[in-house]
Parts: structure tokens; sequence; C-alpha cells
């Protein structure tokens, strides 16, 4: 694989992860940990949560392919919304069909574990 073609990729990874958290509005809502709570405080709660992934996402797609944001931003950008989309996640988990779920989970546990071994290397 051509060296140019890599950071698109990834990029283009991170932006598509973004904008697959607009499918967090689609589903009715439910909180294991809120049980009694109405919809309508609920939706809101997980509107917070991806929203806020979502333009962490696609900002860290951004910054990593040196548009609108400084490069150096998209290590730590991609961290933040990866722990903000598993919290998420894990408070509003049943949700979604589980090919969603596991798909969303398995791409951030992906970002953590890329951006952790690439902040051990550069030290």
């Amino acid at each position: 694989m051509s060296n140019d073609v890599l950071p698109w990729l990834i990029g283009g990874a991170l932006f598509v992860h973004g904008v697959g958290h607009l499918l967090g509005f689609w589903m009715p809502v439910r909180c294991w940990l809120l049980p009694g709570a109405n919809e309508k405080m609920l939706r809101r709660m997980s509107s917070v949560f991806w929203v806020l992934s979502m333009v962490g996402f696609i900002g860290a797609s951004l910054s990593y392919l040196g548009i609108l944001l400084p490069e150096a931003w998209w290590s730590t950008v991609a961290l933040v919304s990866a722990c903000i989309s598993l919290l998420g996640l894990l408070l509003f988990f049943g949700n979604w069909p589980a090919f969603n779920t596991i798909a969303a989970l398995a791409m951030n546990v992906v970002v953590l574990v890329a951006v952790i071994a690439v902040k051990v290397q550069d030290g």
C-alpha cells in the first residue's frame, strides 16, 4: 500500500466513525443506570455523548489529514472522543443492533490502542 493512501484510509475511518454517531439518535433510548428515567431526558443526555463523539472524531480526522486543525491535535482529540463514545455506549448499552454496537466498540478500542501506541512510541 502506498504511503500516500494510508493517511486517507486512517482519516477516512475516523471521519466515518464520527458520522456513525448520528445513528445514536435513531433508536428509542434506554439507560441501564437510570431505568425509571423518561425518554426525553435520556435522549438529551445521550445526545451529548453522540454529538461530542461525532464532532471529536470528525475533528480528529481533519486534524490527522492536516485540514483546518493542527496535525498535532489528532491523537488527543481521537483519544478523548473514543473515551466519550465508549462511556456513551456503556451507559446506553442495548439500544442498537448487536452489529452496530460491536462495530462501534471495536473501532473505539482500535482508536484507543493505536493512539496509546503512538504516544508511547513518541515518548
